[in-house]
C-alpha cells in the first residue's frame, strides 16, 4: 500500500473539545466515516459489488466502509490563541459554553494540514476523484452547517489532486453565495471570523426567525413564502400565538372585534403583519386550519424559549408522543477565503432534506413561567410540517423572486444610524447600523 498526501487548508474555526492542547484540530475519526459515506453514495451497486469482491470494500452486519487509513498531521504551532476569539460571549451562533463544565474553544490553524490516506492505488483514484467535492458540501465539529469547521484543498493541489481531476462545482440547484470582504482594511484572524459569522447569523436570522431588535426589525422571509404561490398557508408562529394567547394583554384582546384592529395591531407585540387578514391572497380561515411548521424546516428544535412572554413551546412527535430528535438545518454555509483578494466567499447550499420529516404531525405544548400563567390558554395543539418543501426552492425565493424584493424594503425600513452608549465616555452617540450595511451587502442592494 501507498500513502496519498492531500493539503488541506483551514478556512474557519473548528469548534474543537481540545481547543487548548497542541494540535488539536480536524480528527479523522469525523473525516473517514463521512467521507466512506459519500463515495459509496456515488457509487452504483454494481461498483460496491465489485468492490466487496476485489476487498477494497469491507462490510459487517449493516456496516459499510472503504478499506484504507486516514491520519492528519497538523503543523506544530500557528493555532490562534483561543482568548482572541471568546466563545462564552462573543462568538456568534454558539450557545453550547452556556452553564457547560466542560467548555469547547476554537481551533485554527494558519499553516495546510496533511490528510494521509494509506490504501492501495484503485481507493487512491476514487479519493481523488471526489474529494474536492466532498469538502466543498462538508464541514465538521460543532455548527458546522452554520460555517464552523471550514476544511478545503491547499490551492497548490486545485484545481485537481495529482493531476487526475479537475474540480467541478457540485451540481447542486441552487448554489447562492454573497461576499464577505472590507477593502483597505488588514486582515485580522479573530477580527474576520467574528464578523463573518455575524454576516452568516444575520442572514440566517432574515430567513428563518425574523428580526427584531433596536437596529431594525425584519420580518422572516419565511412567512412570506408561506403565503406565497399556490401555497397559500401561515407558518407556525401565528398559529401558536394565537392558540396559547401569546400576547402583551390575551384578555383585553380576546375581548376586541375585528373593528377594533389597530388596537390589536397594539397588543400584539412584535407580530405586526401576521395578523392581518390576507384577502389579497385569499386567506381569511382561522391560523390553526391552514399552519404549517414552516421554520422548523431549517431545522427543527425539541423546545424554543419565548422569553418575552415567560413561556417555552415543546414539540412532541403526535404519532409516538415521545421528544423528537433535533433534525438539522438543510442548509449549509461554506465560506472559503480568498488569499488573492482577501476576502471570504460564502456559500450557501440547500442540502436534502428528509422526507420524513414532511407532512408529519405534532403534538406543541407550553410551559410558563408561574406569574405568566393568567388568563393563557395551555391546552396542546398540533400542527403538521409542510406536505411540500424544497429548500433550493425557497432559496430561489430569497435570492430571485419576490422574497428578495421584501427583503430589501425591509432592510432599506432599517435606520442607518442607532443610538449606543459608548463604554469609555458612558454618552450616547450614533453609531452606524452594521446589520443594515452586512444586510444590503448580502442582498446586493445598493
Amino acid at each position: 500500500m501507498n500513502t496519498l498526501t492531500i493539503k488541506l487548508k483551514q478556512h474557519t474555526p473548528l469548534i474543537h473539545f481540545q481547543y487548548d492542547q497542541e494540535g488539536a484540530t480536524l480528527r479523522a475519526s469525523e473525516v473517514k466515516p463521512k467521507l466512506d459515506k459519500y463515495i459509496l453514495g456515488k457509487l452504483t451497486p454494481e461498483e460496491i459489488a465489485q468492490g466487496k469482491r476485489d476487498g477494497w470494500i469491507k462490510s459487517k452486519n449493516d456496516k459499510v466502509w472503504l478499506d484504507y487509513k486516514m491520519r492528519i498531521v497538523c503543523p506544530n504551532g500557528n493555532n490562534l490563541e483561543n482568548r482572541d476569539f471568546e466563545q462564552k460571549e462573543k462568538t456568534p451562533m454558539y450557545f453550547g459554553n452556556m452553564n457547560s463544565e466542560t467548555p469547547k474553544g476554537i481551533s485554527f490553524y494558519s499553516t495546510d494540514l496533511d490528510l494521509n490516506i494509506t490504501a492501495t492505488e484503485n481507493i487512491h483514484k476514487i479519493i481523488a476523484k471526489n474529494i474536492n467535492e466532498f469538502f466543498f458540501l462538508h464541514n465538521f465539529g460543532t455548527r458546522q452547517s452554520k460555517g464552523y469547521g471550514s476544511f478545503f484543498l491547499a490551492p497548490e493541489q486545485l484545481p485537481d489532486v495529482r493531476g487526475l481531476y479537475s474540480f467541478k462545482m457540485p451540481d447542486i440547484r441552487g448554489v447562492y453565495s454573497f461576499d464577505f470582504s472590507k477593502k483597505g482594511v488588514p486582515f485580522n484572524a479573530s477580527k474576520a471570523f467574528f464578523s463573518l459569522f455575524l454576516q452568516i447569523d444575520y442572514f440566517y436570522k432574515t430567513i428563518r426567525s425574523g428580526i427584531n431588535q433596536k437596529e431594525g426589525y425584519f420580518k422572516s422571509l419565511m412567512y412570506h413564502y408561506a403565503k406565497s404561490g399556490e401555497k397559500r398557508e401561515y407558518w407556525d408562529k401565528r398559529a401558536i400565538r394565537t392558540h396559547f394567547q401569546l400576547f402583551s394583554n390575551s384578555k383585553e384582546r380576546t375581548e376586541l372585534t375585528g373593528d377594533n384592529l389597530n388596537r390589536k395591531r397594539e397588543l400584539d407585540k412584535g407580530e405586526r403583519t401576521d395578523f392581518q387578514v390576507d384577502s389579497e391572497i385569499g386567506i381569511n380561515t382561522p391560523p390553526d386550519s391552514n399552519a404549517r411548521l414552516y421554520r422548523d424546516m431549517l431545522g427543527l428544535s425539541s423546545s424554543q424559549s419565548w422569553m418575552f412572554y415567560g413561556a417555552t413551546i415543546s414539540k412532541e412527535d403526535n404519532a409516538t408522543n415521545k421528544e423528537i430528535d433535533r433534525f438539522k438545518s438543510p442548509i449549509l454555509f461554506k465560506p472559503l477565503f480568498d488569499e488573492i483578494k482577501m476576502k471570504y466567499v460564502v456559500y450557501i447550499i440547500p442540502m436534502p432534506i428528509c422526507e420524513e420529516i414532511k407532512d408529519k404531525e405534532f403534538k406543541i405544548s407550553v410551559n410558563y413561567k408561574e406569574d405568566r400563567r393568567a388568563s393563557r390558554n395551555i391546552t396542546p395543539m398540533t400542527i403538521k410540517t409542510p406536505s411540500v418543501f424544497d429548500v433550493a426552492d425557497y432559496l430561489k425565493f430569497v435570492f430571485e423572486g419576490e422574497g428578495r424584493r421584501i427583503a430589501e424594503r425591509q432592510i432599506n425600513a432599517m435606520p442607518n444610524k442607532i443610538k449606543r452608549k459608548n463604554k469609555q465616555t458612558n454618552k450616547i452617540e450614533e453609531i452606524d447600523n452594521m446589520m443594515k450595511k452586512s444586510l444590503k451587502s448580502i442582498y446586493k442592494i445598493k
